[in-house]
Order: C-alpha cells, then structure tokens, then sequence
C-alpha cells in the first residue's frame, strides 16, 4: 500500500537516499570475545488503507513493522522505544528529530494502538494532538526479536489530518519513525546498539 501513499516520488524531496537509513553504533561497553559486532533494527512505515487524499478530521491507519537483520556475534535485539514524528518539514536539512511542519496531524490517542508484538502493550502518555511533533511508543517490556526476522511484528495507530502542509511539498505531509539515534532504544546482546529510520507521507486533500 505504501506506494499508493507514496505516488512514486511525492516525498523524493524529504527521503532522498534516506528511505530507509540505518546505522550501527557502538554500545557504551561492548564485550565481544572476537572483537567485532554488529546490530541492525529494521523499520518499514506504510499506510494499510486505500488513501488517495486525506480529509480533515478523517482518521488515516498507520502501521510500523518492526524486526531485525544481521546481528554478528549475537541472536537478538531488544526494543525498548519507537519514536514516530507526526508532521515533519519535506525542506529541513536534519532527519532527527525532523522539524515539525505546522500543524498538520495529530495522534490519534493510545486506544487506536493494535498490535501483533506477542507478550506487550505499548502506550505513550500523548494527548491526541499536534503536539508535541514526537510520539514515544513505549512497550510494557522489552520486545525481543530474533536475528534475521525482518517482519517480526506490527504496530499500528491512528492519525487524523487537522490542518495545511506548509513546507516545500504542500500535497503531502512526510512522517517518520526512528529508533536509538539518540537514546539506547534498541540494544542487541552482544553489547551494541541499533539506529534505524524510516519515512512515509499521507497525501492531502486539495483546499
């Protein structure tokens, strides 16, 4: 479905080579008897239902699907926290946190949220509303996922469009979900942390 939402290049100018950013970072103390490691958090953000243009005030399903891939010298990741930026602005230079574009969408509240992560429920504390621009999603324990399953589990949420796109891509307002960029949001037993990114867009209704 995402690239429905997408309509090929709609947000080129916000994911330019960034669709899909992942890096490695060394955890604070890593204990490896080979010495080398690795840790990689896979993200996907897609938009389950057939959404040609939102409407203000109408609800739009969004849907994170969360795994891992490789994990040298070690078996598992452990999740801790997703961060999902509700409106970011397509002509900001930083990918995150993005800059927030206005007041474009707001979170649907914590009684949307379905999810298939056996074992967890995830909740965030946030207002339905625009602010603040980041959700933190939060599991009631670690979700531990297995290397080399890149579609472990989904979460999904609603959003609903309240307002105008006002940055350079005003058709299309670009979200994002991240991990571990700046706080140990996901860790894997082998002493180091994962940094994912991911971004979608929700096309607009003309006005």
């Amino acid at each position: 479905m995402n690239s429905k939402i997408d309509r090929g290049s709609i947000v080129a100018k916000f994911r330019t080579g960034l669709l899909a950013l992942a890096l490695v970072a060394a955890g604070s103390r890593p204990v490896l008897a080979g010495g080398a490691g690795g840790c990689v958090l896979d993200l996907q953000l897609d938009y389950p239902d057939d959404i040609t243009a939102a409407v203000p005030d109408a609800p739009v399903h969004v849907r994170l699907t969360l795994g891992a891939g490789s994990i040298q010298n070690g078996t598992t990741l452990s999740l801790k926290a997703l961060r999902f930026f509700l409106q970011c602005n397509a002509g900001a230079t930083r990918l995150v946190p993005c800059a927030q574009d206005g007041y474009v969408v707001a979170y649907g509240g914590d009684d949307t949220i379905l999810t298939t992560c056996a074992g967890v429920a995830w909740s965030t504390g946030h207002d339905v509303s625009t602010r603040p621009n980041q959700v933190v999603f939060t599991p009631s324990a670690p979700v531990d996922i297995p290397a080399g399953s890149t579609n472990f589990c989904t979460l999904e949420f609603d959003v609903r469009v309240i307002g105008p796109s006002r940055d350079v891509t005003p058709a299309v307002v670009e979200q994002l979900v991240a991990a571990g960029f700046d706080r140990p949001d996901a860790v894997c037993d082998n002493g180091f942390r994962a940094a994912t990114a991911a971004t979608g867009g929700i096309p607009l209704a003309a006005r």
